[in-house]
């Protein structure tokens, strides 16, 4: 019987509010990620993404101020983000 309670389950059900949090965090990591990834612009950057109740923190060291730019517009698109934290570095290259 506790099988067949735990296949029916509603998502969400029986979780915490900080595993709730945890997850839907993890969901628009997943997301902020896939959206850079497929931005040319953005390609072979190294922006690092966290996300903690909804807002999402970018970091790494990157090419340009335009970059840095481009990947803030992306993140802020991403369905479920509050706030963009730019923490990204313009990397000097010689």
């Amino acid at each position: 019987m506790a099988t067949a309670e735990m296949g029916t389950r509603k998502p969400g059900e029986g979780m915490d509010a900080t595993e709730r949090d945890g997850n839907i965090d993890g969901a628009i990591t997943a997301r902020v990620k896939e959206a850079i990834y497929n931005e040319p612009s953005l390609k072979g950057e190294e922006i690092g993404i966290e996300t903690c109740q909804g807002k999402v923190r970018l970091t790494g060291a990157v090419s340009s101020i335009l970059i840095m730019e481009k990947a803030i517009e992306v993140a802020r698109r991403v369905e479920g983000v509050k706030e963009v934290k730019d923490e990204m570095q313009f990397r000097w290259q010689y």
